[in-house]
């Protein structure tokens, strides 16, 4: 059975390394969870205050504003993604684009994820780009991957991603992928 995987990743500048959110730095080299409040079940917690330098620092850094996408972005940012995944060989279930980040359910079986999603944020740079989107950086680089192992996972995921509907988020759903989807 070809495995499922949740992929996320945000715009530039929406989560940066000492954010008070939580954050992971890159390749998981270091993973600082979410502060009191917004920790998950038995997630351990931290004092954002400790990475406020940190925060700081990364912003000084940042080569221009952080990106914020408005409705009629996400709408043609998540259009653009759609058809590239068309032209892929991948079997996708779900895809979210909100307005700092987003999320993609997708079998992709012997192509290599992070190419390929750099594909897929590539075509939705063109297709912004041609609309007059003036941002010199759409998205962050990488991604996060996460294998979902089994129906639950996949379950849970994919209401996950279909939840971010209710906060703005552009939908695309491919419901004659999913097993699962009496479900979901």
């Amino acid at each position: 059975m070809t495995v499922w995987w949740l992929i996320t990743w945000g715009t530039y500048g929406s989560w940066l390394p000492g954010d008070p959110r939580g954050f992971r730095t890159w390749r998981r080299r270091e993973y600082v969870p979410s502060p009191f409040g917004r920790a998950q079940g038995g997630e351990p917690i931290y004092d954002s205050a400790a990475y406020a330098e940190r925060h700081e620092d990364t912003r000084g850094r940042l080569t221009s504003t952080p990106v914020s996408l408005t409705v009629t972005d996400r709408r043609e940012a998540c259009s653009a993604l759609v058809v590239e995944i068309a032209a892929l060989r991948i079997v996708p279930a779900i895809l979210t684009v909100a307005k700092r980040h987003a999320h993609f359910i997708s079998q992709f079986g012997e192509l290599a994820i992070r190419p390929t999603v750099g594909r897929l944020k590539a075509a939705a740079t063109r297709s912004m780009k041609s609309v007059c989107f003036d941002a010199p950086q759409l998205w962050a680089k990488g991604c996060h991957m996460e294998s979902l192992n089994g129906e639950d996972e996949f379950v849970a995921a994919y209401q996950y991603v279909q939840h971010h509907v209710s906060q703005g988020a552009a939908i695309h759903k491919w419901d004659a992928n999913i097993e699962w989807k009496s479900d979901c």
